[in-house]
């Protein structure tokens, strides 16, 4: 992330959890996203996205905090978007 401009930021990154998601520049995957990280409570807290020469494809890091009980239903929800490639965590 670009934080050349950034004053105050929060350092402290080991206490959050991170999701990488490769997917396709298309409307509504990050809103997918979303909706599951809402249903599960879990808050982002820092968010990348970077989209690849040709503007076809992107991956996006999100950290964010909550509880990870429900990670594997988490990650199944988010792949029945047919324009998710793959999920790391």
């Amino acid at each position: 992330m670009d934080n050349a401009n950034c004053v105050n930021k929060e350092t402290d990154g080991d206490k959050l959890s991170k999701m990488t998601i490769r997917h396709f520049d298309r409307v509504g995957v990050l809103a997918h996203v979303f909706a599951v990280f809402a249903r599960l409570n879990w808050n982002v807290q820092e968010l990348e996205n970077i989209v690849f020469k040709g503007r076809e494809a992107c991956v996006v890091n999100i950290k964010f905090t909550g509880d990870l009980a429900h990670i594997e239903e988490a990650i199944a929800e988010i792949k029945k978007n047919e324009n998710v490639v793959d999920i790391a965590v």
